[in-house]
């Protein structure tokens, strides 16, 4: 499923209603979640972000995973 969202250049599947997106109009990439409606529920922060999967979703933020 496409999703269209502003500042955002790509997105992913949505997985247990959330999807992944990508912001490259910030110095450096980051990673969030958006919900259906294209509000971001998760902030746009992290270096790098996982599929949620059993209500959880792997992130990188400050080089470390979480």
């Amino acid at each position: 499923m496409k999703f269209t969202y502003p500042d955002i250049y790509t997105s992913y599947s949505f997985n247990e209603g959330l999807a992944r997106v990508r912001n490259i109009r910030m110095s450096l990439q980051k990673c969030g979640y958006i919900d259906k409606t294209g509000k971001a529920v998760l902030p746009i922060q992290y270096q790098d972000a996982m599929a949620f999967s059993n209500g959880y979703a792997g992130v990188r933020l400050n080089d470390k995973w979480g």
